[in-house]
């Protein structure tokens, strides 16, 4: 999905936002109502399997690559509800006035 369609997607406070970026680049500044785990980490599996597979999900990462990495992983997983930036990623969304936190 693009920035503007996954703006309005996290809009819904029902959503749980995912960043799956470094812990680095997270630091550097995330969305404001976003959780960091990152898809390269070797404990990946391990920490999406602590999250409830009933609840929606929207991913993001700087470009649409790794977003779509987890998604594919966490569909694979038995989780229901996902949504991925998979277009623009990060930028985008900063661009159009999503609240960023550093």
């Amino acid at each position: 999905m693009d920035a503007q369609s996954f703006k309005a997607v996290i809009a819904d406070q029902c959503v749980v936002v995912i960043d799956v970026r470094s812990a680095q680049e997270y630091a550097e500044g995330h969305l404001a109502s976003s959780i960091n785990i990152n898809v390269e980490s070797h404990h990946f599996t391990e920490q999406i399997a602590k999250l409830d597979k009933k609840e929606k999900y929207a991913l993001y990462c700087r470009s649409g690559i790794r977003s779509t990495l987890a998604a594919d992983q966490m569909a694979k997983a038995g989780f229901q509800v996902i949504f991925n930036l998979d277009q623009g990623g990060f930028t985008d969304l900063a661009s159009l006035g999503v609240a960023i936190s550093r």
